[in-house]
């Protein structure tokens, strides 16, 4: 039996009740008034700048996360710097970021087609936010095996 998870309607503040194994790409987990939910992600709005322009070692870390993704990903340095600015804690954001780097180029140096390596991406995306147990109900593999996902999944959750 499915564990059951609380969906929020963002626009209404409603919540209702869901299995977990519902959950269907475009969901995300957030912090609403202290609590976690789900909610769909096209619902979401951007915060204000929280954090001036980033300089020294926070600029390179984010360019290193744009240069190593930027064959799935590719987001400008400032598309990238807008929404670690928008965060508000982006020292522990990036950090997230750079663990996806990391399981991303140990899978996606294994091949060489661009379909895989975006399906590589979107696992160790989604693993970045959401429960194990629930990410391959949020995707829709096409090119890329379910049991080099869940190795993907265990690599991202291994305990550094």
């Amino acid at each position: 039996m499915a564990e059951n998870i609380e969906v929020i309607d963002v626009e209404t503040g409603n919540v209702s009740v869901v299995p977990a194994d519902e959950i269907g790409p475009g969901m995300v987990r957030v912090s609403y008034e202290g609590k976690e939910y789900w909610a769909d992600s096209a619902q979401l709005q951007q915060n204000d700048y929280q954090h001036a322009p980033f300089e020294g070692k926070m600029k390179a870390r984010i360019e290193s996360i744009m240069v190593n993704l930027s064959e799935v990903y590719p987001l400008t340095y400032e598309e990238w710097e807008d929404g670690f600015r928008r965060d508000q804690n982006p020292i522990n954001e990036i950090a997230i970021w750079e663990r996806i780097v990391s399981i991303y180029q140990s899978y996606s140096s294994q091949t060489t087609e661009l379909a895989t390596k975006k399906e590589i991406y979107s696992v160790v995306v989604t693993c970045s936010y959401s429960e194990p147990n629930q990410i391959l109900n949020q995707l829709a593999l096409k090119t890329l095996s379910q049991d080099k996902a869940k190795e993907i999944i265990r690599a991202y959750y291994k305990k550094t």
